[in-house]
């Protein structure tokens, strides 16, 4: 490689200003894309890769198949330390339960901590690296605690923070350690570590790798079958008929490795972890691949076009005794020129766009620009170039230099103009397959958003109360928990003399908000059992929701007051479940707890209020009375905002220890579709990149189509051919082309949007009218993209053109 033969790149470059600048774009567009999304992979796939052995540790979760709405989660029903810890086998268990907590510094600012609760075995398991301080000695230490180098500067704008004191609960503790962040891409995540005994809670075993993973999960399995509460459940399942569930297992038991923590999906939001999905991180993976093919194919067209019309002066070149390594460094030097140059447009469009794409993904993305990953990018470019460069350079050694001169010859064979021809296809196919997925997906997220809740959440503010801190032991624990429930009514009664305020309602989970919950067995007295969620409301809970019952009636606070009173409320689904074969067959029944104990009347019946997305059945569900409940539920009559700075007035003064956390309801229920509508905005994203990449395929092809028969088209003219005739010849070709993309993209489009609506429970009907939009829409663009080129044959001179 040569100046000169970067000089002769660049007159080439610039010769057609046009075809190059949207190939050059499209290359761009498509370098930024990869980068970020590859990239987007990258980090997904390293999650927890700065634990050593992540493989070899595992995060022990259990769920309970008798439950109507069976989950997992993260924590065990059983002391590990007394079942695998006299076992023999060779491990060590890591406790970790982390929460969030509110602290108080010297100055009186309150500040929110997620503080995670560890045993000694955490910090050297999970590779905690100390700033300043004793680790060690902290984590030993009642009243001490450790934090993290970003927790330091937040609350005290310095990292040297030791022996500092922070008060939590009324209780000063010293900041014995500080320590470095864990890396964003991490399922283990905290902002500052307290030490606990080991037997309080163990969430994760390390196991040698001689150790068999499956000989521990199914001796974990064993001790949890012989547990008293899954004996139970077992004896329930004897006699509870076809309601409960027939799975293997009682309590089921599960071990998954930190290496695979973040893709399981089971997990849910444990830890306060957004899981992913690796089904789209492979997906995404392979947007990016086909979007730069896409981009590459137009690239190709272009530069096939231009060493076709290049053919006498490479016939010169050789003549003058030009080598084939010399023809060869020549066109590699063209297209490496151009594939660097648009992979640093790219790079620099990949900045501009990280915010966004941070945003859109939900992930701290801010490390994506790291050398490794430039460093790759710069590695991956120069590849690609030499690809692209790997057929017209093929083309230019193929030129007879004699044949060339005198004009003759064509050297670009009949399975070379078919691959280009396969190569645009693909283009067009895969631009109508993405935009029918596109729109098919934004439909249905458009759809599932309206669709009813069963619930109005407008005018609602959602605020969580104070709890009692976490460790609590015997008659102190409860004496805080009085003195707390107090306090929370106190308020409760403030906020409802609120100007603006309507009413306030009370609950342990607000409506919209998908959650575990805890659950009840319910057994009707011809012996028929369910094991709904409960959820424990006040008496004015479903007026403030606006919710009617569809038989019986809801709580009412003038009848209601009494939380002993034996009544409950069921949803529809529970009703199915009990067997009953309508809302109104269900009302006055009696409905018994477990051991018999205790009964409720029956005395309304609600439709099914989606908590969860449109993805999952709603679960049976019962409502209970409680006065005491973890979060209010606000009833607004005038501008939200004006409530909530009023409410967040009332809290300093009520709470001056504790942070605040309030929101509306209509963004609780937003975050159930956030994924769905992240995935649309996504799609719609990639489907315009597509689409762009096939506009800029077919202009070039068509470009290229019109120079090849310029000769024919003047024969045919001479022989008499009018426009029309033209135009049906030029059109034969792209009718062929869009034939093939319709019949490849159609089907493929079709099989990803059955696929991608089968995981709904609720469906948009669609039918295939996104696929038919899609086609005509890439009919449109071909159409416009090839008039240009199609109206200067029609005026072709055919004097000038046989000239030439």
């Amino acid at each position: 490689m040569k100046i000169r033969d970067l000089k002769i790149a660049w007159r080439i470059l610039i010769k057609q200003p046009a075809h190059s600048l949207i190939v050059f774009m499209g290359l761009s567009l498509s370098f930024a894309v990869c980068f970020l999304l590859l990239g987007y992979a990258k980090f997904s796939f390293e999650y927890n890769a700065h634990i050593p052995d992540a493989d070899r540790i595992f995060l022990v979760k259990h769920r309970v198949n008798a439950f109507s709405r069976p989950v997992w989660v993260g924590f065990g029903l059983m002391s590990l330390n007394e079942t695998i810890g006299k076992s023999g086998i060779p491990h060590t268990l890591i406790s970790f339960s982390s929460q969030k907590q509110t602290v108080e510094t010297n100055t009186k600012v309150l500040h929110s901590l997620n503080m995670a609760y560890v045993n000694g075995a955490f910090s050297d398991t999970f590779a905690v690296k100390t700033v300043q301080g004793n680790l060690a000695t902290t984590l030993v230490k009642p009243d001490a605690i450790a934090v993290t180098i970003s927790t330091a500067e937040r609350i005290f704008n310095t990292q040297k923070v030791v022996g500092n004191i922070l008060k939590i609960a009324d209780k000063n503790v010293t900041i014995g350690a500080v320590i470095q962040d864990p890396p964003k891409n991490t399922t283990v995540n905290f902002e500052a570590l307290v030490g606990t005994k080991e037997e309080e809670s163990n969430s994760y075993i390390k196991l040698p790798s001689n150790v068999d993973v499956s000989m521990v999960e199914k001796f974990l399995q064993t001790a949890a079958d012989n547990v008293p509460l899954a004996k139970r459940l077992r004896e329930d399942w004897k006699t509870g008929g076809d309601q409960i569930l027939t799975r293997k297992h009682a309590i089921e038991i599960r071990l998954t490795s930190l290496k695979d923590a973040y893709f399981d999906r089971d997990l849910g939001n444990f830890e306060g972890v957004y899981r992913g999905n690796k089904g789209i991180v492979i997906a995404l993976v392979c947007v990016a691949v086909v979007i730069l093919l896409l981009a590459a194919t137009g690239f190709i067209n272009l530069m096939v076009a231009r060493t076709i019309r290049r053919q006498r002066e490479i016939g010169v070149y050789k003549m003058l005794g030009a080598t084939r390594l010399r023809v060869v460094g020549q066109f590699v030097t063209e297209s490496l020129s151009l594939t660097f140059a648009a992979n640093g447009l790219g790079l620099l469009l990949a900045w501009l766009l990280l915010p966004l794409f941070s945003d859109l993904m939900n992930r701290p993305l801010d490390s994506l620009f790291s050398l490794s990953n430039l460093t790759m990018s710069l590695v991956f470019s120069f590849a690609i170039g030499l690809l692209l460069s790997a057929y017209p350079t093929w083309i230019a050694l193929q030129v007879n230099a004699n044949q060339a001169l005198v004009g003759r010859g064509n050297n670009e064979s009949v399975g070379g103009m078919r691959l280009r021809r396969v190569l645009t296809v693909i283009q067009f196919s895969s631009a109508i397959a993405f935009g029918a997925v596109a729109l098919a997906i934004a439909w249905q997220t458009y759809y599932v958003t309206k669709i009813s809740l069963g619930f109005s959440p407008e005018k609602l503010l959602v605020l969580s109360l104070v709890q009692a801190p976490f460790g609590g032991e015997g008659d102190a624990q409860k004496a805080v928990e009085v003195k707390i429930n107090s306090q929370n009514r106190a308020f409760q009664e403030s906020v409802m003399r609120l100007p603006g305020v309507r009413d306030v309602a009370s609950t342990n989970q607000a409506l919209g908000r998908d959650f575990i919950g805890f659950n009840s067995p319910l057994i009707t007295q011809d012996d028929r059992r369910i094991s709904p969620v409960v959820h424990m409301v006040s008496p004015n809970f479903f007026t403030v929701h606006q919710i009617r019952s569809i038989a019986g009636r809801v709580y009412d606070p003038t009848l209601d007051l009494d939380e002993k009173l034996e009544r409950i409320v069921l949803n529809e689904a529970a009703i199915t479940a009990l067997g009953f074969s309508t809302p109104q067959a269900a009302i006055g029944k009696i409905v018994m707890s477990r051991s018999r104990n205790n009964a409720w009347q029956i005395i309304g019946v609600v439709p099914n209020i989606r908590f969860q997305n449109a993805h999952e059945q709603e679960a049976p569900r019962s409502f209970k009375l409680s006065m005491s409940n973890s979060s209010l539920v606000i009833q607004v009559d005038t501008d939200l905002s004006e409530v909530q700075a009023k409410i967040a007035a009332l809290w300093r003064e009520s709470f001056p220890n504790d942070v605040i956390n309030m929101v509306t309801n209509t963004s609780l229920v937003a975050e159930n579709y956030a994924e769905d509508i992240r995935l649309t905005k996504l799609l719609i994203a990639a489907a315009i990149i597509v689409m762009l990449n096939a506009t800029f395929g077919i202009y070039v092809l068509s470009a290229y189509s019109v120079q090849r028969r310029v000769q024919e088209i003047a024969i045919r003219k001479i022989y008499g051919a009018k426009t029309k005739a033209i135009a049906l010849l030029l059109g034969k070709e792209f009718a062929v082309i869009m034939l093939g993309s319709a019949l490849i993209g159609l089907p493929l489009g079709a099989f990803a949007i059955s696929h991608y609506l089968a995981s709904f429970v609720e469906r948009a009907p669609i039918g295939g009218w996104t696929l038919l939009f899609a086609l005509s829409v890439a009919l449109l663009i071909a159409i416009i993209s090839s008039l240009r080129h199609a109206l200067l044959a029609m005026r072709i001179s055919p004097m000038l053109a046989l000239r030439d």
